[in-house]
């Protein structure tokens, strides 16, 4: 049942609309869409916008039409020159930490999908939001939604701040830039984002996916007076559920009846993602205990060790064989430095296996030590097979228990109608005057 905030939108006629860079792609991109999705479920008038238009099965995003004109031409050839004497300075980045300006070809564009909303909600929103163009013209009458993949929008640039706290202030003398100006481009497209977001204060809410998030940006100069309110990705439990192991394995043509561990992975060179920890941890693994096996899952950009072992499956866009991924596997490790409530491990523990993860980010809130998994003692890759080598040890005995309690942990805190209502009296209680 719909509470009693949430009741009182079916009273209204909201056009409610979505915006995402890139609906159905990557991580905030599946969970901007899989909302849309849970929302139409609980007959919500919702609908999703990105960059271009997408066709998931039966999911749809629309691409913002372009507008045209001389004024419109101008305007982002402008922007593109812009935009590439920005992204000059952004390669400079260490640690391959990725930077995002605050401007966009698309303010032209977006501006009038904008005005066409009674409530837009953001998503991942970086080449596409122009925040000095946009957020100052959407109506004061139209409340605005943000939801937090990342930290992009509270800093001047980068997309997670790792261990710097200038985001905290003004940012500026940017250390992942190697700046020592104060007035660097960081500390400008912070200023613009201030001037931007102060504009529409009144109208915003904030959601975060996690608690560990929430508390970063509650930290930030630009949305530490903003309220927040943490609601989890949704996750479509019908969908994502355990299935027969053993079948799951020979689908797949993994090998049966041996310790399988998992790996979800984008890139092996990435720091962010902690590739080389994994790397290090597995052939630890696989001298502590010989009969380990690992898979791992994704577009990779280089190849893992031969003497791992480790079996390679393309990415896929069939859910089934997701499914069939995770219920296959022991266990999931995610290696990542920096994550704030990762899709992997939800959807494992939707299929029933537990993960092991360093003690970063939103992380902890997902694998609950000894309940839903466990966490690495430090940052090292000795600590990350230690936690690995610990829970393989109460297999096979233990399997069942892993099982229940992590597919209670996503009954309880990611079922998607759930998610989908908590978003319903959020928006309620905005659009319904004098609550």
């Amino acid at each position: 049942m719909f509470s009693k905030e949430s009741s009182k939108l079916s009273n209204l006629p909201p056009r409610i609309r979505h915006f995402a860079t890139f609906p159905w792609k990557g991580g905030a991109g599946i969970a901007a869409g899989r909302l849309v999705e849970a929302l139409k479920l609980v007959g919500s008038n919702v609908q999703l916008w990105g960059t271009r238009d997408e066709v998931i099965g039966s999911s749809v995003a629309r691409g913002v039409p372009l507008t045209r004109g001389i004024r419109q031409t101008i305007f982002r050839r402008l922007t593109l020159a812009l935009l590439k004497l920005e992204r000059k300075q952004f390669l400079r980045a260490k640690d391959r930490v990725s930077f995002f300006s605050d401007r966009s070809c698309f303010a032209f564009d977006l501006v009038h999908e904008l005005d066409a909303a009674d409530l837009v909600h953001f998503h991942w929103m970086c080449d596409f939001l122009d925040y000095s163009y946009n957020l100052p013209r959407i109506p004061a009458s139209i409340p605005v939604v943000w939801t937090m993949h990342d930290l992009a929008a509270a800093t001047g640039g980068c997309y997670h701040p790792i261990s710097c706290t200038r985001f905290q202030q003004r940012c500026g003398s940017c250390p992942q830039l190697t700046s020592s100006n104060e007035r660097d481009c960081t500390r400008k497209s912070w200023e613009r984002k201030q001037s931007a977001v102060r504009r529409m204060k009144a109208q915003l809410r904030i959601v975060a996916p996690s608690h560990w998030i929430a508390g970063e940006l509650a930290k930030s100069s630009l949305f530490c007076d903003t309220p927040c309110t943490v609601i989890r990705n949704p996750l479509n439990l019908e969908v994502f559920r355990p299935v027969n192991s053993s079948e799951a394995r020979k689908r797949l043509g993994l090998p049966l009846n041996v310790p399988l561990v998992l790996l979800a992975a984008a890139s092996i060179d990435n720091p962010l993602k902690g590739m080389q920890s994994f790397v290090e941890a597995a052939s630890l693994l696989r001298r502590w205990n010989p009969a380990v096996h690992f898979a791992a899952l994704g577009e990779l950009t280089q190849s893992f060790p031969d003497e791992l072992g480790i079996i390679h499956l393309c990415s896929t866009n069939d859910v089934e064989e997701l499914v069939r991924f995770y219920s296959a596997g022991d266990m999931l490790v995610i290696p990542s430095r920096i994550e704030n409530f990762p899709n992997v491990v939800a959807e494992a523990f939707a299929c029933g296996t537990p993960a092991v993860g360093f003690p970063v980010g939103g992380i902890p809130e997902l694998i609950r030590e000894g309940d839903t998994g466990f966490l690495a003692a430090d940052a090292s890759a000795r600590a990350l097979a230690s936690a690995t080598a610990r829970l393989l040890s109460t297999l096979p005995v233990g399997a069942f228990g892993w099982k229940q309690r992590c597919r209670a942990y996503a009954e309880q805190e990611l079922d998607s109608v759930k998610v989908a209502r908590q978003h319903l009296d959020l928006y309620a209680s905005l659009l319904v005057p004098g609550s």
